[in-house]
């Protein structure tokens, strides 16, 4: 059955929930090198669309790098406990400069969450956020922040032309970042380091909420 287009009044009504469009921001498209503490070799890529996962015998750990947003899922694949060590956990941008991270909500603590603990069989979901890229608003919550920079742009980047804003972000290409995150299994501690590299670029639509 052929459905009937939307009538002028219901056309009207996606358009502001959708909100307008007012302005283009890069996107990036990312690949993976994953290597490990102490000399072992590297671990096996696995990519699901935009999902970037390696495993080993103790955990596996899949990544999801968007502009200021690193999402990262940890299941704790052996048969002791494991804790995730965010309090030495690092970000590490394109010129090899380290930050630490915060975890989940940036206004939760400055600081971040610093342990989670993952039980055998269990894992843990967080969002992962650069902390000295952003700052406090002010308000007497302490819950409003911005930030201060993408992961190569400055925030708020925004141009009408979808293919300017393309060419601009075309130069990061081929450019680096990565996390270092410790991980505890039973008595020891295994640093795992990503790297991230920028494969190609294009651009995502920003919009006007209403």
């Amino acid at each position: 059955m052929r459905r009937a287009a939307p009538g002028p009044l219901a056309a009207l009504l996606i358009a502001l929930a959708g909100g307008c469009v007012i302005g283009h921001e890069a996107q990036y498209e990312f690949g993976m090198a994953s290597l490990r503490a102490r000399g072992e070799e590297r671990i096996p890529l696995e990519r699901a669309g935009s999902d970037l996962a390696v495993e080993d015998e103790r955990v596996r750990i899949v990544w999801r790098v968007k502009d200021f947003t690193l999402g990262v899922t940890v299941l704790n694949k052996a048969g002791s406990p494991a804790k995730a060590l965010w309090r030495d956990a690092s970000f590490v941008d394109e010129r090899g400069g380290r930050h630490s991270l915060l975890v989940n909500q940036p206004w939760s603590d400055r600081h971040g969450q610093e342990v989670t603990a993952i039980a055998p069989g269990e894992s843990v979901e967080v969002s992962l956020f650069p902390s000295d890229w952003l700052e406090p608003l002010g308000d007497p919550e302490g819950r409003r922040w911005n930030r201060t920079r993408g992961l190569f742009e400055v925030p708020g980047l925004q141009l009408r032309d979808r293919a300017e804003i393309e060419a601009r972000a075309a130069p990061n290409v081929g450019k680096k970042i990565g996390v270092v995150l410790p991980i505890e299994v039973g008595e020891e501690t295994y640093e795992y380091g990503f790297e991230f590299t920028v494969e190609s670029v294009g651009s995502r639509a920003v919009r006007d909420v209403i």
